[in-house]
């Protein structure tokens, strides 16, 4: 009488599965129903927006007006646009196609996607002192909440004039730097409201007392001037860009201070770029909160 080995069990089932592939092949599995690596879905009250910094020489007056013609300040009322030009700042949007004039100076590439360059996350205008390329920040925000985006270097002082009340009132701080802080709202038609208000700030940071979601909270932060008789809004529809610069021959304003700045000697004017990429925002889903802050977001002082 002959004695076969029985195979152990734990070799069984990598037997069986060797004898099904070479009776079946290869083959491509398809799971149904829902697949964990499928991107999440922004919240509701989400907002992206890309925020760029350019360059242009401070003496190339045709470079820069070549944007600007395809920039709509009409978009602003006159009271708007005349406040800004006083202190040195031009402001205008764009939409629909990226004008090729923009293109250019955003180096966006010939591919499908028309945003695609080297991301530089997290850096500001203080970086275009030692980068040549584009400078462009990606942020997903909420619905009234507050972005700050640093505009300059920060200076030993600044001097600088402002209108509060119908008065010309000369101001002095040191330890200074430009900054723009932004927020968003809906309206009703499913577009965002972008609202854009230039600041100073300036010091060195102190525990300030700062209220939010109902909690009075202790935060380290520098002292500001918030320059509220400049803040512009704009409703904007994905794609859309908010455009702000400085005027060039308002040597010694705001814009001046905010906009401009020096690499190996040269003068080179920053070109600010916020474009509203992407929002969950859809008139047909709850029409009557449009406009409405959201609850629990800190609203912007």
């Amino acid at each position: 009488m002959r004695l076969f080995a029985v195979p152990s069990p734990r070799w069984l089932a990598p037997a069986l599965a060797a004898v099904w592939l070479g009776v079946c092949g290869c083959t491509t599995l398809r799971l149904e129903g829902k697949s964990p690596l499928l991107p999440p879905k922004m919240s509701p009250q989400s907002v992206v927006l890309d925020i760029f910094f350019l360059r242009i020489p401070a003496n190339d007056a045709a470079e820069a007006e070549a944007v600007w013609r395809q920039a709509d300040e009409q978009r602003f009322p006159r009271e708007v646009r005349d406040r800004w030009s006083w202190a040195g700042f031009r402001v205008g949007l764009v939409s629909g196609q990226v004008p090729p004039e923009l293109a250019e100076l955003m180096r966006l590439s010939d591919e499908a996607s028309p945003l695609v360059f080297q991301e530089t996350e997290g850096k500001d205008a203080e970086s275009l002192t030692e980068e040549d390329a584009p400078v462009r920040r990606h942020i997903q925000t909420r619905l009234g909440n507050r972005v700050e985006v640093i505009a300059s270097e920060t200076y030993a002082e600044l001097p600088f004039f402002r209108r509060e009340a119908g008065k010309l009132l000369g101001c002095s701080v040191e330890k200074a730097q430009g900054m723009f802080a932004l927020t968003c709202s809906a309206e009703k038609d499913g577009r965002i409201r972008l609202r854009l208000v230039p600041e100073i700030h300036h010091g060195d940071p102190h525990l300030q007392p700062v209220g939010g979601q109902g909690v009075l909270r202790l935060e380290s932060r520098r002292d500001r001037h918030i320059l509220e008789e400049l803040a512009c809004e704009a409703a904007m529809s994905p794609g859309d860009m908010l455009v702000v610069s400085c005027l060039a021959d308002r040597r010694g304003s705001l814009g001046d201070y905010f906009l401009t700045t020096t690499q190996s000697g040269k003068r080179e004017q920053k070109l600010l770029v916020i474009r509203l990429s992407q929002t969950q925002q859809d008139p047909l889903f709850d029409p009557q909160k449009a406009g409405q802050p959201l609850a629990g977001n800190e609203p912007a002082p």
